[in-house]
């Protein structure tokens, strides 16, 4: 069995599984496939754009838009997507990374 990686999502610890079941004695072959990323928690704008003031950028919202040093747009398109627009700045890869903070990735 490989090790399992654990991710905290609130108050929950999750960890991705891949497995086949066998109702006969027929011993399983050894095969781990890879997975697409799935991103667990939906930040609410307005907690992001806390998240972005402590980390000493400026931040406002516009519109049901949240701007981030007048250059980067982080909007929520629909439930579960959330789009970043800018850019490609030092300003943006910082952004992206406390977005992606946000998520428990397993």
């Amino acid at each position: 069995v490989n090790p399992l990686r654990f991710i905290k999502a609130r108050d929950f610890e999750l960890a991705w599984i891949d497995a086949k079941t066998f109702l006969d004695t027929e011993a399983p072959q050894s095969e781990v496939r890879d997975h697409q990323d799935i991103f667990v928690n939906e930040p609410r704008l307005s907690d992001f754009k806390q998240v972005l003031m402590k980390a000493g950028l400026q931040v406002e919202f516009s519109g049901g838009v949240l701007i981030c040093d007048n250059a980067i747009a982080i909007r929520r398109n629909e439930p579960g997507h959330v789009s970043l627009e800018g850019p490609v700045s030092e300003a943006f890869y910082k952004v992206r990374s406390l977005l992606y903070e946000q998520y428990a990735v397993v």
